[in-house]
């Protein structure tokens, strides 16, 4: 009788959920961002899940809102006033973690990722970033700007770990690297990330993902082409960004996805339906 009981409780308060991808919009104003920068991400981004919405395979994603994180933003305009969007969006990132979703937070900055970490780390676990991006986000600076998110995040939090996936070698210089290594870090330049290396990238990346608890991925947009042609260099081809993402859902470690991008070509692009598409099929 008892264990009826608990069944009914459980349908009762603790419903199924519809989608397990919690899909959330924010925009993020920081250094050295300007007032129009940050309007304009803001515009693009608060309607990104109605075009996705529109795509097939929608129905395996649901909207969480929208939440402008205004941070360094300067504007005296009182409709961007809002003291508690950060307040309510680690709250609802939360809520959707506890009850067995899976967020993809969909961005202009990797930085956000900041303010999700703290909420990640339980028990001490290790956590892994996987970073698709031609660029480290390992700037060495005081204050938080575009660019130095995992500089923060190896130096703040000791269970944090990073494997770079498609570094390009023409934007990053020697110092760079031998800072990356200097933290720990792993990483793949972008011109071994081809099919041919597939089964290297696998092995690589599968002794990454053992040596951590959990996983979060960040993917740069800009970083990304559909097709990888010689009008589009030291862009990663996106069949060989889903195979990695294929590989971290699969080894069920995944909390959160972050995808970044602040320009309309970016976000309303084949390449972002394709990564939503690819993660909600996994949660569907």
């Amino acid at each position: 009788m008892l264990n009826v009981f608990k069944q009914i409780w459980k349908r009762r308060y603790h419903p199924a959920l519809e989608s397990h991808l919690s899909v959330f919009t924010v925009s993020e104003a920081i250094k050295p961002m300007n007032n129009a920068q940050f309007e304009d991400a803001d515009s693009l981004l608060e309607t990104a899940y109605d075009w996705l919405s529109a795509q097939q395979n929608s129905n395996s994603m649901r909207n969480i809102g929208h939440y402008p994180i205004l941070g360094s933003y300067c504007s005296e305009r009182p409709y961007f006033e809002s003291p508690v969007a950060k307040r309510d969006f680690t709250g609802h990132l939360n809520q959707q973690l506890s009850v067995g979703a899976m967020p993809m937070v969909i961005t202009n900055c990797h930085e956000t990722l900041l303010d999700i970490i703290p909420n990640l780390l339980v028990d001490k676990d290790e956590i892994g970033i996987v970073n698709i991006n031609s660029e480290l986000l390992l700037d060495q600076c005081l204050d938080i700007t575009v660019g130095s998110m995992l500089h923060f995040a190896l130096n703040r939090y000791n269970e944090c770990r990073a494997f770079h996936i498609g570094i390009d070698n023409h934007r990053c210089n020697k110092k760079q690297l031998e800072y990356a290594e200097d933290m720990g870090c792993d990483w793949l330049l972008s011109n071994e990330v081809i099919y041919r290396n597939r089964a290297m990238i696998k092995e690589q990346l599968a002794r990454f993902i053992s040596h951590c608890d959990k996983l979060v991925v960040t993917i740069d947009l800009p970083s990304i082409s559909r097709h990888n042609s010689n009008l589009e260099k030291h862009k990663l081809d996106i069949a060989m960004v889903l195979r990695v993402l294929r590989q971290c859902l699969a080894s069920d470690k995944v909390l959160l996805v972050q995808l970044a991008g602040s320009k309309e070509q970016h976000i309303y692009s084949k390449p972002t339906q394709l990564l939503v598409q690819e993660t909600g099929l996994f949660f569907s």
